[in-house]
């Protein structure tokens, strides 16, 4: 069970900082648009260095703490882990929300506008799903039965793959698909990102 718990541990490790990723990334091309470069290096990248040190913590405290299965469930880290996730997809909902605006100024090729807005709306809306259904799993299993399996069943029953599955489903699989569809392989990402901001910048200061 302990080496079992600590996978799944990483593997959550792993997701928000997925989150993380890509609220730097679209954050830093929301700052770079309103021409604040310098808030990168002096903000962005220092508070990006103290959330993963938290979430390094976290799974270090996870692994450390695990108790026995029907405990389990009721453990901090996931609450730990998931609120953090519903944090950052909201920094991420803000910071796509800065650049949506900026792109709804811009007189270009309006096809080309389109795929950015559906790939950048795509992203946050199954990056919002994906942190409620954590929320909600782990809050749901806090405030639930002392044990845990009682809640969701025993690992194989019905019960369990009814319960575990879809919220795996939404948690873990659909953000990689959906990225996977979204940042498919094509141009290199940074550099369609620049030209991105370029495109707005220029188109801003006609």
């Amino acid at each position: 069970i302990w080496n079992v718990l600590v996978l799944h541990f990483i593997a959550i490790y792993l997701l928000v900082n997925q989150f993380l990723v890509m609220c730097i990334f679209y954050g830093g091309l929301a700052v770079k648009i309103s021409q604040r470069t310098h808030l990168l290096a002096r903000l962005s990248y220092p508070a990006a260095g103290l959330i993963c040190a938290y979430f390094t913590g976290v799974l270090i405290y996870a692994a450390l703490n695990i108790q026995r299965n029907r405990d389990e469930c009721h453990e901090p880290q996931w609450l730990l882990f998931s609120s953090s996730q519903i944090v950052l997809a909201q920094l991420f909902l803000f910071a796509g929300t800065l650049l949506h605006r900026a792109m709804n100024g811009v007189r270009v090729d309006n096809r080309y506008m389109r795929q950015k807005k559906l790939a950048l709306w795509s992203l946050i809306i199954v990056f919002e799903v994906s942190s409620i259904a954590c929320f909600a799993y782990d809050l749901a299993f806090m405030l639930g039965d002392k044990d845990c399996v009682l809640n969701f069943g025993v690992p194989g029953s019905a019960k369990y793959t009814l319960i575990v599955w879809p919220q795996n489903i939404l948690s873990f699989l659909l953000p990689i698909w959906v990225m996977l569809a979204v940042l498919r392989p094509g141009m290199s990402r940074s550099v369609a990102a620049s030209q991105l901001v370029n495109v707005i910048q220029t188109n801003t200061a006609k």
